[in-house]
């Protein structure tokens, strides 16, 4: 399956090796994040793809149930880009 990103990538879960939700560095939101199978960024780049980003705990949550919903639908795409209100 492909999922559009918050940076506009769209990234094959199959090079995917595990997703969390997770804070942010400044504190103030959480994203669900996607590592990748060996990735070993370059300086200055993340070591993750941003899914989903929101305010709080439960909006990502909720993009985290839309992205389960999809798989379990065997779906091949899903766009995660700003559903997660503000």
């Amino acid at each position: 399956m492909w999922v559009r990103t918050q940076e506009d990538e769209l990234v094959n879960l199959r090079n995917i090796e595990y997703i969390r939700l997770e804070e942010d560095e400044e504190g103030d939101a959480f994203e669900l994040r996607a590592y990748a199978f060996g990735w070993e960024p370059d300086e200055g780049e993340d070591e993750y793809y941003p899914l989903a980003l929101g305010p709080n705990r439960e909006s990502v949550e909720a993009a985290m149930d839309r992205l389960v919903a999809a798989l379990s639908a065997g779906a091949e795409f899903l766009d995660l880009r700003a559903i997660v209100p503000e």
